[in-house]
């Protein structure tokens, strides 16, 4: 994969840190934020091929950062993830311009499959 930067924003170290792992084996730059408030700064400052938004987190969660992101950015690249997002909350994000959902615990496999897809 030719060499991209991804954003992961996540509340959970441990998500992030395994994440930001995985990618990073397979040569992708990553950029973390621990919540929706830094996510959408680090957004600004690094312009990621792709972003990775946790549905639910404090100060900012998904939804609400996806929705800035997406008016800064209309052809934003965004994967929203949540063991907990509600069928309702992962249809809004849909609308909103999310890409896609994907359910955590991560699928290695079927994420980075979305990410070529969205990035090459």
């Amino acid at each position: 994969m030719s060499e991209q930067t991804i954003l992961i924003a996540d509340d959970s170290l441990a998500q992030r840190k395994v994440l930001s792992h995985v990618l990073q084996q397979e040569g992708i730059n990553v950029v973390e934020a621990e919540d929706g408030n830094v996510a959408i700064e680090k957004y600004k400052a690094y312009a990621p091929c792709l972003t990775i938004l946790d549905l639910v987190m404090p100060n900012c969660g998904g939804k609400e950062a996806l929705r800035k992101i997406i008016e800064l950015d209309a052809d934003a690249n965004v994967i929203i993830a949540s063991s907990l997002g509600g069928e309702s909350d992962v249809e809004d994000c849909l609308r909103i311009g999310a890409k896609s959902y994907v359910q955590k615990p991560y699928d290695f496999a079927n994420l980075l499959e979305q990410i070529r897809q969205q990035c090459d």
